[in-house]
């Protein structure tokens, strides 16, 4: 059988403060025997402060709904009207150029249209160019160690022509 009856923990001792006077003694509660009697008073001030702040609470909830009930109707009403453009304020030219100026769809398809073509450069032409600069790249080192070789051979000729020379 399973032991049922679990100790209750009390602390119920005195406590001495150091700072204070002997004749002061400071009780110490544990956690399970705190007394409402000697909270009530502070919680009289707590209780009406949130019984405050719910009710200001309900009320901006209140308006909140209202608001937003209200902001919802006039966006079903507006949406039922259909605008329409008075196009007699707008002058020949603006009127020529609205007649003329391109979709959103051409526009769009125009954009894509153009990042396709621009991705196939990226990825072909690109590479093709990167490869032909890397080509001139090594063409540039090889003519450079050919001119120092030249270079190298002319002065190994000159000093031998010299030491034929002197000797």
């Amino acid at each position: 059988m399973i032991d049922m009856e679990v100790p209750t923990l009390m602390d119920i001792e005195l406590e001495r403060s150091a700072e204070q006077p002997d004749d002061k003694i400071l009780k110490t509660y544990s956690f399970f025997q705190i007394e409402t009697k000697d909270h009530s008073k502070d919680n009289m001030d707590e209780d009406s402060k949130y019984e405050d702040y719910e009710v200001r609470l309900h009320t901006m909830i209140r308006q909140w709904k209202s608001l937003y009930f209200e902001t919802y109707e006039h966006m079903k009403r507006s949406q039922e009207n259909n605008l329409i453009i008075d196009r007699n304020i707008l002058s020949a030219d603006q009127l020529a150029y609205l007649q003329n100026a391109p979709s959103p769809q051409v526009f769009f398809r125009d954009a894509l249209d153009f990042r396709r073509k621009f991705y196939l450069f990226k990825e072909m032409k690109y590479a093709e160019i990167k490869d032909m600069l890397d080509n001139l790249g090594d063409l540039c080192e090889q003519r450079l160690c050919l001119i120092m070789a030249n270079e190298i051979s002319d002065n190994l000729a000159n000093t031998k022509k010299k030491c034929e020379i002197i000797n």
